[in-house]
């Protein structure tokens, strides 16, 4: 632990020191410092997942916390790596994000302190086993993400956007506390390792209960739906940077939480397994058809990490009812996809991110309706962003299709279970993970094309040249890891297969033979490595012909004498077709023009989608909440001689109550 402990503090020494250097040099500070941290933490541990021995270090504290144990096994050193990794890529991209805005009297201090403070915070949860000392940390994580993602706070929107999403990160606090005070009283203990042989002790419903509190305050933090109404507004008000790491990683934290909720019991009642299994797949059945209604480029980003999410939970539950049901080999599958997708979804949504901060700093605009042809002046954003699609619509042969591969088998081998509504949760697992995984594509095809295909649809938007290279840099390593995992896989399973054979342990499970997964996804290696290797020869030999020629040919105009930017599809008009059977559902509101005439001057189509759970549940509460508050205005009015008044009537009252209390 000692030197997991060491890369903690030289990446938060980063931070602390570069408030002492001058605004263009604090990201450089940082990124050395993170760099020499994350490859301590990441060397930490891979050596619990090699060895796969756990290790812990007690430390005493003084009263509240007492004795607290810090403990990293197979399970936290998983997500380490993760954090450890894309939290350096994402302040080498940060360097070149924030230089847009030197010059224009912003300070960087608190930035450069609070993004190290994000990285450490997230990597110290997935080791505290103390109770305290895990919400600490947690606090921690929510508040520096909350100061990171109000950097632009002269703007209502993001502050708005900042509160909401600091009072929901308060809620999902609030019932985390619950859950653990109701564990700590079972068990008498703080410590996470006594709460398995109190809840085996404990009541079937005060054990359900214990689990609903924390799943639900997890849930919030993963942006589960209904409880992920923070997570469109935050992450288009955040720098692009801070959005990568709270979807790429930082949202993961609620995953760990679950997983490690998962821990705390020897058997998870079959009913919790369903539950959890169609928390997952409505979350991305209903997360991938609301990216379809969005135009602006970060929120469409926001509902596809809600989508995504939805397959890893959908993941965690087929390991549960595998595990309910003494099918290991489902289980097994099924923990080993959710864990690999959650480190595919790491890598190709921080890239996704990362291309729409450099599409942002050069547009100056969200809005895909006003983007287009944007592959001639951007073609390395381009092209990085290009395979961040095809990735995360998992096409072969990249990383997202491996772990989604893994599930599918999951999935398949439910049905061969005897107990009917476990063949059935199968079959519409598949069936629903099939057609998400198909509109995916169709997301990310409109996306695409609407931002780098076609000719600009607004002439009025000027777009600055050249392209930052610290920011190039990291979308072409982010590309790097796609390509490596998804013509390796092999490897890379068994990387999952690690964390998955701990929550297998955990609960007594016989860890199955998957050799024949291994040997299937070797010569699917083979088969995408000669792939790419053919694709990058077709490639030489075309540059090669067309070298000094140049082709020229106008688009066909379908008709038209007079082509213009108006004939191509917007991002509304493409994704029409898609949203009209469940447009009711989305409360879809459409501004329609149709052309009249044989010469029409003038059409148009534009869609706009309200998120169904924020219409009807939080703007209600949040109306509740402000008349309640409207009513106690009058405490606050401004009158001094009043505000003493409080303060002498709470002191009677507190020593008539002390008095009273002799």
């Amino acid at each position: 632990m000692n030197i997991f402990f060491l890369g903690v503090v030289v990446i938060l020494g980063g931070g602390a020191l570069s408030l002492c250097f001058c605004e263009r040099n604090k990201a450089s500070v940082v990124i050395i410092f993170t760099a020499l941290g994350a490859g301590l933490t990441s060397f930490f541990s891979l050596n619990i997942l090699a060895t796969g021995i756990a290790r812990e270090l007690t430390v005493n504290f003084s009263a509240p916390i007492g004795t607290a144990v810090f403990r990293a096994d197979a399970l936290s050193a998983f997500f380490i790596l993760i954090i450890s990794v894309m939290g350096f890529l994402t302040t080498i991209y940060a360097k070149g994000y924030m230089s847009a805005y030197l010059g224009q009297g912003r300070a960087f201090g608190a930035h450069f302190l609070f993004l190290p403070i994000l990285i450490l915070s997230m990597m110290m949860v997935a080791v505290s086993s103390h109770v305290i000392v895990f919400l600490i940390m947690w606090e921690i994580m929510s508040l520096s993400s909350f100061f990171l993602m109000t950097f632009e706070n002269e703007k209502k929107d993001v502050l708005e956007a900042g509160i909401y999403y600091i009072t929901a990160m308060h809620i999902c606090v609030a019932l985390l506390v619950a859950g653990f005070s109701v564990l700590s009283l079972l068990s008498g203990s703080l410590d996470f390792a006594s709460f398995k042989p109190a809840l085996s002790a404990a009541k079937p419903l005060a054990a359900i209960a214990v689990f609903a509190a924390l799943f639900i305050g997890f849930a919030i933090k993963a942006g589960l739906m209904p409880f992920h109404t923070w997570l469109p507004l935050a992450h288009p008000a955040a720098p692009s940077h801070v959005s990568a790491i709270m979807s790429g990683v930082m949202i993961k934290l609620g995953i760990y939480g679950i997983l490690r909720l998962i821990t705390f019991y020897t058997f998870i009642d079959s009913r919790v397994s369903f539950a959890v299994l169609a928390f997952g797949l409505i979350t991305g059945l209903f997360g991938i058809y609301f990216a379809m209604a969005q135009r602006d480029i970060k929120r469409l980003l926001a509902y596809s990490s809600i989508e995504n999410i939805g397959i890893m939970t959908t993941g965690i539950g087929l390991g549960l009812i595998g595990l309910s049901f003494g099918n290991n080999y489902m289980a097994y599958l099924g923990f080993a996809g959710a864990f690999l997708h959650l480190l595919n979804h790491s890598i190709f949504k921080e890239l996704m991110f990362f291309g729409a901060g450099s599409v942002y700093l050069k547009t100056h605009t969200r809005d895909m309706e006003h983007l287009g042809g944007l592959a001639k002046q951007m073609p390395y954003t381009a092209a990085f962003f290009f395979v961040g699609s095809a990735a995360i619509s998992a096409l072969p042969p990249l990383n997202g299709f491996i772990g989604e591969l893994v599930l599918y088998l999951a999935m398949f081998s439910g049905i061969t279970l005897k107990f009917v509504p476990a063949v059935m949760s199968g079959v519409f697992s598949v069936a629903v993970l099939s057609f998400t995984g198909a509109m995916a594509v169709v997301v990310f095809t409109k996306m695409y094309s609407t931002v780098f295909s076609g000719t600009p649809r607004n002439n009025s938007i000027t777009i600055k040249t050249g392209e930052y290279k610290f920011m190039t840099f990291a979308m072409a390593a982010a590309v790097l890891f796609c390509v490596v995992i998804g013509v390796l896989p092999q490897y890379f399973f068994r990387l999952a297969s690690i964390p998955a054979s701990l929550m297998m342990a955990l609960s007594a499970a016989a860890v199955p033979d998957t050799s024949g997964v291994v040997n299937a996804l070797q010569i699917l290696s083979v088969l995408f490595i000669s792939a790419v290797i053919a694709a990058a020869a077709l490639y030489l030999v075309k540059k090669a012909l067309l070298k000094d020629k140049t082709a020229k040919a106008s688009t066909w105009g379908c008709g038209y004498q007079a082509p213009s930017s108006r004939i191509q599809y917007t991002s509304s008009s493409f994704a029409a077709t898609f949203l009209k059977p469940i447009g009711p559902f989305m409360r879809l509101e459409e501004d329609t023009v149709n052309p009249e005439g044989l010469f029409p001057r003038r059409a148009s189509y534009a869609s706009k989608s309200r998120d169904l759970i924020a219409a009807f549940a939080i703007k209600p509460a949040l109306r509740l909440i402000g008349f309640c508050m409207r009513a106690f205005s009058w405490i606050q009015n401004g009158n001094t001689q009043q505000y003493i008044l409080y303060g002498l009537v709470f002191l009677i009252i507190s020593i008539v109550w002390a008095m009273g209390a002799k």
